[in-house]
């Protein structure tokens, strides 16, 4: 058996999306799609092991297939118990019948038969994928059968493991579609968070950018307010694959952050301290440099903590020259505490953050450059 491994994240994007890009439009899982697209058009039937977000992958596949390959496609969902003749012939309005027949039925000739399997494999289903197999490849018929616990196996049959398809590019983008806020700054942050802490599960990003902005640049402080219960469904079990709790992202395996909210929230808080790290130091760094800019007639190096030039004065220095300066003061004490946790590996609440964008929005109103 030919496998691959390709994967999957939450089922569909938040309503605040309506209108917006879904999680399956992106570059990297519509590149996917079509692959699978190209796989299954190649080799007839398929076997795909989804164990979460099935429906909007299926949607996404059905899509492409209608689009640009030109196939009629139909959907079935299989249970344990139920009959997939009985299902097949209803679905595409067709006398009940045998496996034979079904599978050479002229009405199902260049169909894409999408089928959604729980519990393993039916007995007529494997025969019918069977016959499809040996139908005329001019015939253009295909079956794919996208299996949620990993027990549906057909002898000589391509499998495909849907993982690793969500990149960090691809949650960039998806939070960059959002809509443009008035505060672009936050919204900045507030997505830099996200992404990081959603990794691979695209849809998340909504969910945790819709909070209210005090819990959405902390979320490992207010996990309650986006666990949609597989918290404690995770909870105490190893981080797995094929229980939606382990993908890989950018390269790496990375746990859910419910996984980590329920067994490693240490690790989850790291999530969101990375988040916060790449947009606020960057920020940080720009204000100090602009304060010495503007203020550098007052400034003298300190070349015992600092070096022997002003550009390398850092917070502290700045404060203790600049202090005494009443538009200084709470703007280098903001961003003294700010960069200092930040630089000891540990996130910052919305408090302090808000006292940074505030002081240096009032102070950069409020000077002209002091050259």
């Amino acid at each position: 058996m030919d496998s691959q491994s390709i994967r999957i994240g939450l089922a569909g994007p938040h309503p605040l999306r309506a209108g917006f890009p879904t999680p399956w439009s992106l570059p990297g899982p519509a590149a996917f799609v079509a692959q699978t697209s190209m796989m299954g058009n190649r080799d007839r039937v398929l076997v795909l092991h989804a164990p979460a977000g099935v429906g909007a992958f299926v949607e996404a596949l059905g899509g492409h297939l209608v689009s640009e390959l030109g196939y009629a496609v139909r959907m079935l969902s299989q249970k344990p118990g139920d009959s997939f003749l009985v299902a097949l012939a209803h679905e595409c309005g067709l006398p009940h019948s045998s496996p034979a027949s079904l599978a050479a039925s002229p009405s199902l000739r260049h169909t894409a038969l999408l089928v959604v399997c729980h519990g393993g494999l039916e007995d007529d289903l494997a025969t019918y994928a069977r016959l499809v197999r040996r139908q005329p490849t001019s015939d253009g018929r295909l079956l794919f059968i996208i299996d949620e616990d990993g027990e549906c196996h057909l002898d000589d049959c391509s499998a495909v493991r849907i993982r690793d398809v969500f990149s960090p590019l691809d949650g960039a983008a998806y939070a960059a579609a959002m809509p443009r806020a008035t505060r672009p700054l936050e919204m900045r942050l507030v997505a830099s968070i996200a992404i990081d802490v959603a990794a691979w599960d695209v849809s998340l990003i909504d969910y945790l950018m819709a909070l209210p902005i005090e819990n959405a640049v902390r979320p490992d402080l207010c996990i309650p307010q986006w666990d949609d219960g597989r918290l404690s469904r995770w909870r105490g079990t190893p981080a797995d694959w094929a229980r939606g709790s382990l993908d890989l992202w950018g390269g790496e395996e990375f746990e859910h952050a419910l996984w980590l909210a329920g067994n490693r929230l240490d690790m989850l808080t790291k999530r969101v301290w990375r988040g916060q790290l790449a947009m606020l130091l960057p920020w940080i760094e720009h204000q100090r440099l602009t304060v010495i800019n503007r203020e550098r007639r007052t400034l003298r190096p300190d070349t015992v903590r600092s070096g022997p030039d002003l550009e390398s004065l850092d917070w502290g220095p700045l404060s203790t020259q600049l202090g005494r300066v009443p538009e200084l003061r709470r703007f280098l004490g903001a961003f003294r505490d700010a960069r200092n946790e930040l630089a000891h590996g540990r996130p910052i609440t919305w408090t302090l953050i808000k006292s940074c964008l505030e002081s240096a929005r009032n102070y950069h109103a409020a000077t002209v450059p002091r050259v």
